[in-house]
């Protein structure tokens, strides 16, 4: 099976993650995207609760052919390591060679500040999308001689972010460009980000 993740908060999820899912899906030929919340992510405060976040994701790709919900960290209910999470999946799946491992070059230049990471790169090609870094940034350049395998995904920046989400909600500001409506909704209807 030819299988890649996107993992993250998803706090909340919105429309970049999933468009991202799908291009991923597409131009390389995977036969499914897990989406993966993270139960208790290291590196983030404030966050929704992670039942809310796994309930949100799974109204936000319920019609998404391919895109599948993994609550592989919700199940562990303890912090939400990325290495641990992709051996597990590794035993879980007949994985033909590696995982893909869905991240925007923000976050993949951070790499070497992540739990294990040397373990995670044995596991993992990087589908890497550019964001406020470019792929020809000296950290980028580092990572990838130093065996972080990077797939550079051309999709033009889909400049959305949760956090700008929180903060609309907050204003009582639309997001309805920004979020599916089935997840707008749930928002709305468990009083979320206020």
């Amino acid at each position: 099976m030819k299988l890649a993740i996107l993992s993250g908060t998803f706090n909340p999820i919105h429309k970049a993650h999933i468009n991202v899912a799908k291009y991923v899906k597409e131009k390389f030929q995977y036969d499914e995207i897990l989406i993966i919340p993270a139960y208790n992510p290291p590196l983030k405060d404030n966050c929704e609760s992670a039942l809310h976040r796994l309930n949100m994701v799974k109204l936000a790709i319920e019609n998404e052919k391919g895109l599948l919900l993994s609550a592989i960290e919700y199940e562990n209910r303890g912090k939400s390591y990325s290495y641990l999470t992709v051996q597990k999946l590794c035993k879980r799946y007949k994985i033909a060679n590696k995982l893909g491992f869905i991240i925007g070059t923000d976050a993949y230049i951070g790499l070497k500040s992540w739990q294990n990471c040397g373990d995670l790169k044995k596991y993992v090609d990087f589908i890497v999308f550019e964001r406020e870094i470019s792929f020809e940034d000296e950290r980028v350049v580092k990572l990838q001689k130093d065996g972080f395998n990077l797939i550079r995904a051309e999709l033009p920046f889909d400049d959305i972010s949760s956090t700008e989400i929180r903060k609309r909600i907050k204003n009582n500001e639309d997001i309805s460009k920004l979020v599916p409506k089935s997840v707008g909704d749930y928002i709305y209807e468990n009083g979320l980000y206020k």
